[in-house]
Formats: C-alpha cells, structure tokens, sequence
C-alpha cells in the first residue's frame, strides 16, 4: 500500500485517493499528471491505485506543483 492510507476507522487517507481527487478537481487525465511530473503513465497509474508505493515527497509534490492545489484541501 502507499505512506498515507485511510483505514477504517483510522483517519488516515490512501495516497492514491489523495492523488485521484487532485487530478480530478484540477480537471487533468493520468497521462497529463504523469508527463508534467516527469513519470511514465503506467507508474502514475500504479501510484493511484495503490500497487506501488508513493513518498510523501511525490504526493506533495504533484498535489502542489501539478494539481496546484494546497494538500490540506485534499485530506
């Protein structure tokens, strides 16, 4: 799973669900994501669901630098 998870009951959130909603409230596809961060579309994909791990730093970093969106919108 990824470094923020939300499990029940916890209040802890998925990266992956913090970075589905980013990309969908900033109106982008995976493919648009993956290309402004500098990552194929597949690992952007992997990251969404959930089959790859993603760091803090990249979860920030495409919440801030490519959704522009502050991260306390998302969580």
């Amino acid at each position: 799973m990824c470094c923020i998870t939300r499990c029940q009951g916890t209040g802890m959130i998925r990266a992956g669900d913090v970075l589905r909603k980013g990309r969908r409230v900033a109106g982008l596809t995976q493919l648009d994501v993956a290309v402004a961060y500098g990552v194929s579309e597949r690992t952007y994909q992997r990251w969404e669901k959930g089959e790859a791990r993603v760091s803090w730093d990249d979860t920030a970093g495409l919440v801030e630098e490519v959704f522009r969106i502050e991260l306390r919108e998302l969580v």
